[in-house]
């Protein structure tokens, strides 16, 4: 199985078949790990580009032009694109120069996707015994593959089953912060600024740096985040009142919320030892379960639900296709439950379901 993201629901983006030819790069001096792609007339989103997709840009006379590159924003003519290693340099239109929205290929332990045709049925018969009446109703599409989660590998899935995208909350050093201790709960204090107004939540895992005391230059659980406050988990007792050096704390992972917005993609089913091919239009993620027990991979099913699909071919929508990260599947031990910041129990396994009731 492979997949993009849609730019409308239920139609295969352009530029997936046909790159967008004279196009340029703009280095962004003023952004970190991100450039421009840019085109002089046409619309990038006329063509299908939206956020989240990967592309793949060739023809520059640049070589580290030439690549794979995750999508930020779109508009007619900008495609910002994620540049972490800063590779990308500033290169004029040309028109040996193109980019393309590529297939990503989906880690499954099954590739149980279909379409479903409803029957409608009369239940007159006539004089012989025989139904009067049958035909076709509703066409839909259903699928239930089944996955094993790794790093990275199911950013895609989990956004789509949330309907909102993937962000950073900046870097927090505003101020003085120091560590305090109230009713033995430890805390990270600021002077000025709010913690909640810089974006940080309750459940978060921040990361402390720059304590004198390098034991607590790590991450922590927050179990409830304030204006001048983070209160935060420390079974081993280790932060103490009133900690020197120049303390920063920082989100190091990203973050999605869930929203009312239904995202959805395409899926290419592809039987490469025959090359036949099928298309699957208007997919959304319906529902998302987790699997967590010990001594066993973190998995869990994927529920789909699609309006359309194409007969079989014999040719692909496309050879540009971005393979996984190879990346190991998570395995579960036990975690710990916390009630009012206090351990409550040890926890050694867990499964739950986001269902989005599409259908």
């Amino acid at each position: 199985l492979r997949y993009a993201a849609e730019g409308e629901r239920g139609v295969t983006p352009a530029a997936i078949a046909t790159p967008v030819t004279t196009v340029g790069i703009d280095f962004l001096t003023t952004f970190d790990n991100r450039a421009d792609i840019t085109r002089a007339t046409g619309s990038f989103i006329t063509d299908g580009f939206v956020v989240g997709q990967v592309v793949e840009t060739a023809g520059f006379t640049t070589t580290a032009n030439n690549g794979e590159w995750k999508v930020l924003a779109v508009t007619a003519l900008v495609l910002s694109v994620e540049d972490p290693d800063n590779l990308l340099v500033t290169e004029v239109a040309d028109i040996t120069q193109s980019v393309q929205i590529m297939l990503q290929k989906l880690r499954t332990t099954g590739r149980k996707i279909d379409r479903q045709v409803n029957v409608l049925e009369s239940a007159e018969v006539d004089a012989d015994g025989q139904d009067t009446d049958l035909r076709h109703g509703v066409n839909r599409i259903l699928g239930s593959p089944g996955y094993q989660l790794s790093l990275a590998d199911y950013d895609d899935m989990i956004r789509f089953a949330m309907g909102g995208e993937w962000y950073e909350v900046e870097v927090v050093s505003a101020g003085a912060i120091s560590t305090t201790v109230s009713s033995g709960q430890k805390r990270f204090t600021r002077t000025t600024g709010s913690w909640t107004t810089d974006g940080f939540r309750t459940g978060d895992i921040v990361r402390l740096s720059g304590a004198t005391d390098t034991a607590i230059n790590k991450d922590w659980y927050v179990t409830n985040a304030g204006s001048l406050h983070l209160r935060v988990y420390d079974p081993d007792d280790l932060i103490q009142a009133g900690e020197a050096g120049t303390l920063v704390v920082t989100f190091p992972g990203r973050r999605v919320d869930l929203t009312p917005t239904m995202l959805s993609f395409l899926v290419e089913q592809a039987f490469q030892d025959v090359e036949q091919y099928r298309v699957f239009n208007g997919v959304v993620v319906d529902q998302m379960g987790f699997s967590i027990t010990p001594e066993a991979m973190v998995g869990g099913t994927l529920n789909l639900l699609g309006i359309s699909s194409s007969d079989f071919t014999g040719t692909p929508l496309t050879t540009s296709v971005a393979n996984p990260t190879g990346s190991s599947p998570f395995a579960a031990f036990d975690g710990t439950l916390l009630l009012s910041s206090a351990e409550s129990s040890v926890a050694t396994s867990l499964e739950f379901t986001l269902q989005r009731r599409r259908s």
